[in-house]
């Protein structure tokens, strides 16, 4: 797992944690995502409000998703990736791509 230097915030983050109303809260959720988005820091959710667990839960799949992108792309893509491509089209998925000159 490598340390990131940036990631996306998106307005549905925003949107989740400008709920919590207690404002040291508010701090800690945004602590929180920040930690786990740019270090890998899973948080102890037991030591967590509930408001800031929903929170994390909510946004962690999109930072989880975000970082494999990233990971991904740091190694250039998968090699092979068009060959496994190709060999998942269907039948008439070649059909077509054969009647346009794609594949011979």
């Amino acid at each position: 797992m490598f340390q990131r230097k940036q990631f996306t915030f998106y307005d549905s983050f925003y949107t989740a944690l400008s709920n919590i109303d207690d404002e040291a809260e508010r701090l800690l959720a945004y602590e929180t995502v920040i930690r786990y988005a740019l270090y890998a820091e899973a948080p102890d959710l037991s030591a967590l409000t509930k408001d800031i667990v929903i929170a994390y839960l909510l946004i962690k799949p999109n930072l989880d998703a975000a970082r494999r992108k990233a990971e991904a792309g740091k190694r250039g893509g998968e090699a092979g990736s068009k060959q496994e491509a190709n060999g998942k089209q269907t039948e008439s998925d070649r059909e077509a791509d054969v009647s346009k000159g794609e594949i011979e």
